[in-house]
């Protein structure tokens, strides 16, 4: 099962995809919802990446909280107000196979949450004792992919959401080692921020939009200011907003 697993990992599975040449890209650690244990019986090995169709925009934006934040992030972050993000979203063609932007996960499988109770059941079947375990088993599988899309794609903005992922962010996006200078606090959470590969592509771990206790960027006031932040570290940086 562990071999199966292993060559699924190493496609884009867990992404609902893009344009992988477009320079926003936007990660987060799995897949929300939780999948029946049939699906696990035959992983399809697909190393194509989705898209979201040009006439279902509006529809795939409004089909999640996350999707809906993560798209009145954008709308901040490009200088808009936060209240037009359907309409942004419509206008860039977000996630659509000729925009300018991929929205992905780190890891490849699906759980209603990000524990152990949500995985017992899904362990038991691939033979994985703990979700650290699979966590562990993800990254290390798929780091090197990861490293190559970003080093053929060179993306100018890539956020990731969720700082108790960090370390798995770092090894699949970053030319760099964590800086412990380079976190910082606003809205009352943490946040990492850097400019890396020659200075080219800025880098982002900011609070999860859906975090469960409600310590996440949840809150049109805390998307705001992420979306502020990052408009202002990339400025500042010399990069341009795509």
């Amino acid at each position: 099962m562990k071999s199966l697993l292993e060559a699924y990992l190493n496609t884009p599975a867990g992404c609902d995809g893009g344009n992988i040449r477009g320079k926003n890209w936007l990660f987060a650690i799995e897949y929300g919802g939780q999948a029946k244990l049939s699906d696990y019986d035959e992983l399809l090995v697909d190393p194509t990446h989705g898209f979201v169709p040009d006439a279902e925009v509006e529809q795939f934006i409004n089909a999640y909280p996350f999707n809906q934040r993560i798209a009145k992030f954008e709308a901040v972050k490009h200088g808009r107000p936060i209240g037009e993000y359907l309409e942004f979203a419509t206008e860039v063609a977000m996630f659509t196979a000729s925009s300018q932007y991929y929205k992905g996960n780190v890891g490849g499988l699906q759980f209603k949450f990000d524990d152990q109770a949500s995985f017992e059941q899904v362990g038991q079947k691939l033979g994985i004792a703990t979700k650290e375990e699979l966590k562990a088993f993800e990254i290390a599988t798929r780091e090197k992919m990861f490293q190559r899309w970003v080093s053929e794609n060179r993306p100018n903005c890539i956020v990731c959401f969720g700082t108790t992922d960090a370390s798995r962010f770092f090894r699949a996006f970053s030319d760099q080692p964590e800086n412990p200078r380079r976190w910082g606090v606003l809205e009352g959470l943490r946040y990492y921020s850097d400019v890396f590969l020659d200075k080219q592509t800025a880098f982002f771990i900011l609070p999860h939009p859906t975090a469960r206790y409600g310590n996440g960027m949840s809150t049109p006031q805390r998307i705001e200011s992420y979306g502020q932040m990052v408009r202002r570290t990339m400025v500042e940086a010399g990069l341009e907003i795509l």
